[in-house]
Parts: structure tokens; sequence; C-alpha cells
């Protein structure tokens, strides 16, 4: 189905879909447009494997509005399991269960009928989410089958891995009375908000006998809980009310809940949505084919009206029926901005809605298509966004610990001394204009140094530190791990909150007789104080020879009268670099015409930059370059005199300690740790220098070169061998 054929289908906007019980009849509705017939399926369990299994047989359901088929049954069916048959013009038939079903029996393959007063805990009624100020909110990140799966946890056996683990308070590790576990624990560690892994029903986990574990990224039901984490998977009202009870407690001890939802992607292909209108529900390429943004070849089309509509239907439902404190989003740039303000939109307007967490991921994990010029959720959408929808910031993560996909890379935490001003610009939540987005406001930007996935910041310390073995005590990673400041200060606390106070007021009054300037233009402005301002304008430059512009860097430019000045505008978007070489590197750069271009120490992520001028002085013995970039920022308007890094030729590869490097039968190489074997392996060159060379990431087990992105290779060692057992 293309994106024409699916705007023409018709749209259900009601707010009864799936099965709606009233104690005197259930009514069922479902959004299946393309269907010729359709027919209810009832059932007395949610497997025929069960002792009271009995078929309840058939109903046709009628054609009504909005594409939708409808059904309404006298009597109490609270209990009751049922499918939904549908049949199509092509000739083809399909079984599916409710993509709107609010339970179901083990497995998830039947839905059930829903009373939802006969499904909450005692005190439901009084539950409250927590009055949690912004500015206080921090969030602890688990998965509910670890929490309390361990049996030193304290946690009675029937309730571990459970959601009924978190309603026990009080436990202690093996019962030592001293260190706290489950609920206990997390009322001492001093976050406001629980962010669980998703706990809405997934496909891959045994709900009866647990096997399987998951993170539960692999969605089956989106609006019910997850049956492995009930004490019975049988009856589909028990794991929704013992979901609630889970929520009352970690309400009623002051914290949040935060779910994490995976509504980019179906874990099947064929999934309950896409059986019920063959071809709508996921992102295909032009050929027909999945798209594979989410790295599960399932993208969910949420720019299509019902996707959409599903989704804020879904959220709305966890939020009233639920009372779930935010939504952390999975991959939230494979959903649009217009899907993700109207669920923002659609939150705000329940009571107390406004406080509700909106975050998520702020990229995709491969290629998808949008349709309709439907925009990402990403980074680069923040002016779009509603300014209360957040995203992960990585630029601050990796700039404390390094990158995520090198483990060796280190960030200012374990010695990287230029990501300082990384550092710097993550304080004011990069508003500045540093990186490639401009948030609306700070809370936006969700800074955080653990990882959900890759590496953990304890991972990092050990990578970047070559220290291999986890288990070995290591003081002084531990104290980089905790992050911790000691001031020495042990008394006097009052008379220094004092002296800050007294300095605050005094800054405060300051700021407060400020006035606003209104500039005539629009651009972007650079205080002087920030950037310093060179009278010779570009005309000047650009006339300049080689060794006029020489004398000029040697001897220094003449500086403006800022003595009145707040700052400067700069009205354009391409700025000019102006520099001088020597006739040997000016030979370098004939034939080039672009290059990269960065100020180490000041701003370290290369740009894009043309050649515009190379002008040789052979009497001089000099050459005059000027490349001209099409990137204007906060950052780089505070540039002045500066010197400049040029790349003439990038190369993308692994990087290799040049000391890890051998040569075995003329062969150049280096050894990797496989399991307790050394392995030699061959590589190819891109580029070397004294330090390090740098081979190409395309190893694959059976090739000559299978050196691959995170081998352990050896770079030091004695009596190295192929095949030798270390």
């Amino acid at each position: 189905m293309n994106e024409t054929q699916a705007s023409q289908l018709p749209v259900y906007a009601g707010n009864d879909l799936g099965a709606v019980w009233r104690s005197s009849a259930t009514a069922f509705r479902l959004w299946a447009p393309t269907a010729c017939s359709a027919a209810l399926h009832r059932f007395a369990t949610g497997t025929d494997a069960e002792p009271e299994a009995a078929d309840l047989g058939t109903l046709a359901m009628q054609r009504s509005e909005g594409g939708t088929w409808y059904l309404e049954l006298a009597g109490d069916l609270a209990g009751q399991y049922y499918q939904y048959e549908l049949q199509f013009p092509d000739g083809t038939s399909t079984v599916t269960a409710d993509p709107y079903a609010h339970a179901a029996g083990a497995g998830g393959t039947r839905s059930m009928v829903l009373n939802q007063a006969a499904a909450v805990p005692d005190g439901w009624q009084k539950d409250e989410r927590p009055a949690i100020p912004a500015h206080a909110r921090s969030v602890w990140e688990v998965h509910v089958a670890d929490f309390t799966a361990d049996p030193a946890s304290g946690v009675p056996q029937a309730y571990r891995g459970k959601f009924m683990g978190f309603t026990v308070d009080g436990t202690t590790l093996n019962g030592d009375g001293v260190h706290p576990t489950g609920l206990n624990y997390l009322k001492r560690l001093g976050v406001t908000h629980v962010q669980l892994q998703p706990i809405f029903d997934f496909a891959t986990v045994d709900e009866v006998s647990g096997e399987d574990y998951n993170w539960g990224y692999d969605p089956l039901n989106y609006n019910l809980p997850e049956g492995s984490y009930a004490t019975d998977a049988f009856h589909g009202e028990v794991r929704v009310r013992e979901c609630r009870a889970m929520i009352q407690a970690l309400h009623s001890a002051g914290l949040g809940v935060v779910m994490d939802v995976v509504y980019n992607h179906t874990y099947y292909s064929y999934s309950w949505l896409e059986r019920t209108v063959p071809g709508y529900w996921n992102r295909r390429w032009e050929n027909g084919s999945l798209t594979n943004g989410s790295g599960c070849g399932c993208d969910l089309a949420s720019e299509r009206t019902m996707v959409r509509k599903y989704l804020v239907d879904s959220c709305v439902y966890w939020a009233k029926e639920y009372h779930i404190d935010g939504f952390r989003f999975d991959l939230m740039a494979l959903h649009d901005v217009e899907t993700m303000n109207a669920i923002r939109a659609a939150l705000d307007a329940l009571p107390g809605g406004e406080d509700i967490l909106m975050y998520g991921e702020p990229w995709q994990g491969g290629s998808t298509r949008m349709e309709h010029g439907a925009i990402p959720a990403n980074k680069q959408a923040a002016g779009l966004l509603d300014s209360r929808i957040g995203f992960f910031c990585d630029n601050t993560r990796d700039a404390i610990k390094g990158g995520v996909f090198n483990a060796g890379s280190a960030g200012y935490i374990n010695g990287d001394m230029h990501c300082g001003y990384q550092v710097l610009h993550s304080i004011p939540a990069w508003r500045g204009g540093q990186a490639d987005f401009m948030p609306q406001a700070p809370g936006q930007v969700v800074q955080y140094v653990s990882a959900h996935d890759n590496y953990t910041l304890w991972d990092k310390l050990k990578c970047v530190a070559r220290r291999g073995d986890y288990a070995a005590p290591d003081a002084d990673l531990l104290a980089q791990n905790r992050m911790q400041v000691n001031t020495g200060q042990t008394e006097g606390f009052t008379q220094t909150i004092q002296v800050l106070q007294t300095e605050y007021d005094g800054i405060k009054a300051q700021l407060d007789t400020l006035q606003t300037i209104t500039a005539a233009t629009n651009g972007y402005f650079s205080s002087v104080s920030a950037s310093p301002t060179i009278v010779t304008d570009a005309a000047q430059l650009d006339a300049a020879t080689p060794a006029e512009l020489n004398e000029l860097l040697q001897n220094g430019f003449p500086a403006a009268d800022t003595t009145n000045c707040a700052g400067q505008i700069a009205t354009g978007f391409s700025w000019k670099f102006y520099a001088v070489c020597d006739l040997a590197t000016a030979d370098r750069l004939d034939g080039i015409s672009s290059v990269k271009i960065s100020v180490p120490g000041k701003q370290n992520t290369p740009l894009s930059a043309a050649v515009q001028e190379l002008t040789r002085d052979e009497d001089a013995g000099l050459a005059k370059l000027v490349v001209s970039c099409q990137t204007v920022n906060a950052e780089i308007l505070s540039f002045g005199v500066e010197t400049a890094q040029i790349d003439l030729k990038t190369y993308e590869g692994i990087r290799i300690d040049k000391a890890a490097l051998h040569i075995v039968d003329g062969q150049r190489g280096v050894y990797v740790k496989y399991g307790n074997l050394q392995r030699f392996l061959k590589i190819e060159t891109l580029y070397e220098d004294e330090n390090y060379i740098l081979i190409p990431d395309n190893g694959k087990l059976g090739t000559d070169n299978e050196v691959r992105l995170y081998d352990e290779i050896i770079v030091q060692g004695t009596n190295l061998q192929d095949g030798k057992l270390l």
C-alpha cells in the first residue's frame, strides 16, 4: 500500500476502539477498512492448554463508520477471550488479536475483555502522582525482572522478577539489616523517578516459564502489561492489577514512574496491526520492501493518520489507567515531529498532564522513509518539537566519558582535555549553538553519563585505562566512577551560605539594571568579551599578497575600539579563513577543491570548507590560502586570529596502536584475543604515522583481514603465536 492509497482510507476519530466493557454488555470495534468481512471469535480461556478451555463460537461483525467493524453483545463478558477473523477481497484471510486490547491470556495471542474496576489493587483510587519540581528530577533506569531476581534481594520467591517485587519494602542484602535492596534501596538512592525498561507485552519471553530473557524491545501488545512479570500469566486481569500495584508502591515511596515505550517498530512484520490492515502500518521503500530504521525491519509509519492516533491513544491510556508519570521513547527520531507534538498535547489535556514527562532517543538505528514531508523528531528538530519534549544528549555523554563506538576513545573524565570545552558547552545545555542542534530550553536536553546501550562509564574507565579485569579491586577507577567532590570543609557551612547569598544578591541586582538592546537586523550575536573584533575588513584581506598577509599575521591586526560596544552582529552565513603557508605545503594543496578545517581546543569537529584561493609568492617562499565555510554558529563567531588544522584527506577505519604491529612471514598484522587463544590477523593499512595505524573497518570472519570493531588487540606481550593459549 503506497502513501496515496493509505491517505484515501477512511479515518475513525472515536475513542471506543477495542472491547469496551459494561456490566450489561460489551462493544467490540475494530478499524479494518480494507476487509470485506469481519467476525468475532470468543474463547473461555486464553490458551487451549488450560483445563477450562472451550470454544464459545464466532459471530459476524457489522461494517460501521470510519472503516470500522462493530458488534455489541449483551451480558457480563469480563474475563472472556477473543480474536478477530478477517476476510479480504483478494481471497486472503487472517486471524488476529485486538491491537487495542487491554488484557490478554498467556502468550498474548488472545485478547481479553477487561473490567477495569476489577483489576485494581486496594487503595488504587487514592493513588496520585508525586509532586516533583522540574529542577529536582533525576531518573534511574531498571529492568523489572533484574530488579529482584536474585535470592539475595530478600524478596519472596513468588515475587522475584515480577511487578510485585517492587511492592516489598524493608528488604536488605541476605537479610543483613544493613544494605538495602529492592524498594528499600530505591527510597535511599536519592532519585526522583524510576524508568522501567519496557513493561508492555513483548514477544520473545515465555510468559509461563519466564525463559528466554529479554529487555522487552520486541513489542507484541502495546496496551497491556507483560505476562512474565505477573504471578499468573493465564488470567489477564492479574497482570493489570499487579502492574498497577507496582506503580502504586513506587508512588507511595515518593517516586515517579517512567515507561520506556517502543512505538517505533513491531517485533513481527505480520503484527496484529498489520494483520488488520495489511500494508498500512509499516513503512516501506518505493519497491515495497520494509524499511529498517529500527534495526528490526518493521518501522511503524507514525506520520499516517491512524498510526498517529494509535500512538496518541496508547500513551493517553497508560497515563490515565496506570497513572504513568512519564514516557521515554525508544528511537524517537523514527517518529515524526507532528506525532510527538500530538502526544504532548493529548497528555497536557489530562488532569495534571502538564507534569507528565516526555523524552526520547533523538536518533535512528538505520534508514527509514517518512511520507508527506514528515520531519523526524531528532535533535535537529528541537525548535519544532514542543519545548517540553526532551532528548538524550549524546554530546554531553561523549564529552565526559568518550565515544561509545570505540572502547578506547577517552572523554574529559578519563584523560582527553580537549573535551573540556565541550563539557563547558554542556553546562548551559548547548544553547549557544556549539553543536548541530539548538534547544529551545535547558529542559529539552537530558544530560547523562550512564549508558542504556554500549559502554557504561565504568566500562569506559576500564577500557581507556586498558584494565580488563572487571573483578579486580580498582580504587582509583571506583573514585572516578562515583565522581564525588570533597571540599575538605567540615564546619562553618552557615557562614559560607550567607556569603554566597550576599554574592548572589549582588549579581542579581546588577542583572536587574540591564537593559534590552534591539538589533537593527537579523543575524548572529556575539559579545565583545567572547569575540575579538578586528578592524581589518575582508576586502583588505582579499587583496593582500602572501607577504602582506604574513606581515599582518606576524605583527597582529589592529583591534577595534569596543569601549561602548556590547558585541557584534554577523549577518552572513559563511566565513573565510585566511592563512599563509610555505611553498611545499602549497604543492600539497594543488588540485584540491575542498578540505576539512578545525581549531583544536576551541572547535574540534572538522567542518567542510572550499578552497577559494591559493596564491604563490615564489620570491617570498610563501603562499596565501583562503578557504570558505558555510557553517556559522556562536563558537565560530568567537574566533579571531587562530591556528587551524587543515585536513586534506580523511580516512575512516579502526585505529590501532603502532606497538601492536607485528610482521610474520613478511605479512603485517596484529595479535587479537579470541576467548583464551591468540590469533594473528593480517591487516591492510589505510594510513599510518609514528604512533598508530589505521585499517579498514570491514573485517569479516574467514577473510585475510579479520580485525573488527571491539576486537581485543594485544599491544604488549611475549612469545606471541597464532593459536597459542593465553
